[in-house]
């Protein structure tokens, strides 16, 4: 079984090891500098079959956002989070066997950008991400 929590934190833990920049689960990383990233569950979109199935697959739909305190510190953070989480290298993830523990990401797509978000002193950039888990 594949928990959402699990996922979560696995995803921010992998991003946070692949690009060297912090990444919080819901809220800012503790401490952080900028740029950082946030992981953020979609609704509680994690579909599948019964979840009490141990070889149920899954789609797990989140969202990171990356935020600088100028364009290009959130436009950086933002390209490294989606080479982390899209790029390949021979065949796999840049940071093999991927970004969550117990589960083999069978597909993993780019759903959505949605935008800059300008406030005061933060830009932010929100991406979302779509992964089709199976148990490992």
């Amino acid at each position: 079984m594949i928990d959402q929590r699990t996922a979560l934190t696995d995803v921010a833990t992998f991003i946070t090891t692949s690009v060297g920049r912090p990444v919080g689960v819901v809220d800012m990383p503790e401490g952080a500098t900028v740029p950082y990233a946030v992981v953020y569950p979609i609704d509680d979109v994690f579909s599948g079959p019964p979840l009490w199935d141990p070889f149920a697959d899954v789609e797990f739909t989140f969202q990171v956002t990356s935020v600088g305190e100028r364009w290009d510190q959130a436009r950086w953070m933002a390209d490294h989070v989606r080479r982390a989480l899209l790029d390949r290298v021979n065949g796999g993830f840049i940071g093999n066997p991927g970004p969550v523990s117990g589960a083999v990401v069978a597909n993993r797509d780019f759903v959505d950008a949605g935008g800059i978000i300008e406030g005061d002193s933060v830009v932010s950039i929100p991406e979302r991400f779509l992964f089709h888990l199976t148990p490992s």
